[in-house]
């Protein structure tokens, strides 16, 4: 049966969170941030973010010393720690394989084509 050429390439990628995320401009990176309540994250840190213009891509090259440099107002040291361990979770945190989807085909049980 014919597979679309765009899924012969990508039926054994896995994709990281971090690759996601890298696509993120810097209000959905904010949005993002501000879902996860467990990084203890408050308005003061998410504007440090905007203000320097932080996109999903610069967000996994930030250290902790930058974050907590920001001119006189840094992000605190908690918060700058918790930010750089999410960050470096989700470059270890893969998401669902493309090989692991599901075809017609397969939900069907059947040997119909696409």
């Amino acid at each position: 049966h014919f597979i679309p050429p765009l899924l012969l390439l990508l039926k054994n990628k896995t994709v990281s969170l971090a690759d996601d995320i890298k696509k993120y401009d810097t209000v959905k990176l904010i949005d993002l941030l501000r879902g996860k309540k467990d990084l203890g994250l408050d308005d003061d840190n998410l504007e440090i973010i905007r203000k320097e213009k932080v996109n999903g891509l610069d967000f996994f090259d930030l250290t902790r010393e930058e974050l907590e440099k920001h001119e006189k107002h840094g992000i605190k040291l908690g918060p700058a720690k918790r930010l750089v361990k999410f960050a470096k979770e989700c470059k270890e945190k893969k998401l669902r394989s493309f090989s692991s989807y599901k075809t017609k085909k397969d939900l069907r049980g059947g040997s119909e084509a696409w």
